[in-house]
């Protein structure tokens, strides 16, 4: 795959380092029938200019049986303020019938999951905290007991 940015025109790391970075997000559609224990193995080559390429890491993928969580549409809705987040964030979650069991996680592009903060403050607003989040996009899930109730990004600056 190959992605153009013509004119992209990004901030010099010397003027203002935070604003020198860019990210490309997408998605595929797998082959169907992989057997299980498939690995796929990702790395991006990123030129700028007629510079060497920057190579990034290599991500595994290996294809495995999933539980899942089923996601409720349309019956929950998030607001996160303030986006982008620096030091502390509220996440409030309105719907009906929200359980006493929420809970939110955070992941970060390459769905890892993070140690982020998170403290719930009422029964539907949690707080999230940056602590030492480096700076980028990050996603979070809010569940409620086994099913997945809402989900967000979130931008740490």
């Amino acid at each position: 795959m190959k992605f153009t940015f013509y004119n992209i025109l990004l901030t010099n790391t010397f003027t203002n380092e935070p604003m020198s970075h860019g990210y490309v997000s997408y998605k595929i559609k797998a082959i169907d029938n992989l057997p299980l224990g498939t690995e796929i193995k990702n790395t991006a080559f990123i030129y700028f200019d007629f510079n060497a390429p920057i190579v990034t890491n290599t991500t595994l993928n290996t294809i495995a049986n999933t539980t899942g969580i089923p996601y409720v549409k349309n019956e929950y809705s998030s607001n996160l303020f303030p986006n982008p987040i620096y030091d502390v964030a509220v996440l409030e979650i309105n719907g009906n019938n929200l359980g006493s069991t929420l809970t939110v996680q955070l992941y970060d592009a390459t769905g890892r999951k993070m140690n982020a903060a998170v403290s719930k403050i009422t029964g539907n607003r949690f707080s999230i905290h940056r602590n030492d989040l480096p700076t980028g996009l990050y996603f979070y899930n809010v569940t409620d007991g086994n099913v997945m109730i809402s989900s967000g990004k979130i931008t740490v600056q």
